[in-house]
């Protein structure tokens, strides 16, 4: 287990190309921790420069976190170490990378953010009359 920004990280080794890391990352709305929800993002090595370049976790994951909050998928965005450039037609990179480990890697997930004020009332209403009723 490693740590970055006091998140606790495992390392796992899928192939010879590809590592996932493994860790638990908070959903935050108006600058407040909601919960947290464990994230798996995988990475392939790009042989060119020896860094490993995150894949992006598919629409399904986003779907599950709107699905679960009552939020719409539209407000659910990935708070992320480096703000992703447009290095090609297809390919989304940084110039950027950050070492773990010693394996470099060009970017990471730190949390999930939530957009949507109105939502967060109507959340945190129903979140503290549970609280009153229990």
């Amino acid at each position: 287990m490693l740590e970055i920004d006091k998140i606790q990280i495992e390392v796992i080794k899928l192939s010879e190309n590809k590592i996932r890391l493994d860790y638990n990352a908070p959903i935050i709305c108006e600058e407040k921790e909601i919960e947290t929800i464990k994230v798996r993002v995988r990475y392939k090595l790009d042989a060119s420069d020896g860094v490993y370049k995150m894949i992006y976790p598919k629409d399904h994951f986003l779907n599950l976190i709107s699905n679960r909050m009552r939020v719409k998928k539209k407000f659910i965005h990935y708070g992320e170490i480096f703000a992703p450039t447009w290095t090609g037609t297809y390919t989304i990179g940084t110039n950027k990378h950050f070492e773990l480990d010693g394996i470099k890697f060009n970017n990471f997930i730190k949390s999930i953010h939530i957009s949507d004020t109105k939502w967060y009332k109507t959340w945190n209403r129903e979140q503290q009359l549970n609280e009153l009723l229990k």
